[in-house]
């Protein structure tokens, strides 16, 4: 039982680490970058939903549908 629940609380943990800053530590572009990208990738032009894959450094975003359906 302990091995099950060392791997489950070490899977989180790297979940919780490869996931980037969190939206307090952006600084003010990259929180305009985020919610902007958030907004286009969940608007109608992606009927599916797309998820943002943002390049903060490069100042960009492309959004990624996670299977076609038009």
């Amino acid at each position: 039982m302990t091995i099950r629940l060392t791997a489950v609380l070490l899977a989180v943990s790297a979940g919780l680490l490869s996931a980037g800053p969190s939206l307090a530590d952006r600084s003010a572009a990259d929180q305009a970058l985020y919610k902007k990208a958030m907004k286009d990738c969940n608007g109608p032009s992606y009927p599916c939903g797309a998820r943002p894959l943002i390049n903060y450094s490069g100042g960009w975003y492309r959004c990624v549908e996670p299977r076609s359906c038009r």
